[in-house]
């Protein structure tokens, strides 16, 4: 078994239910302005790539 791609799979799962639930609490705290909104969904909606994109490299280097 890949236990490494069933760790990352878990990770990510993990990762992304912690990270929207963050991002849920702070966007309550921004301002209606819509340039402000945006910016920071644009930011956010992007931010959570790298982390994934590592994990994955991390979990392809299972040989077993």
């Amino acid at each position: 078994m890949r236990w490494r791609t069933l760790i990352a799979g878990f990770g990510i799962l993990l990762f992304l239910a912690i990270y929207i639930a963050l991002i849920l609490n702070i966007s309550d705290l921004l301002s209606d302005n819509l340039l402000i909104s945006t910016i920071f969904y644009l930011l956010a909606g992007l931010a959570w790539i790298p982390f994934v994109v590592k994990l994955m490299g991390w979990a392809q280097r299972d040989k077993s």
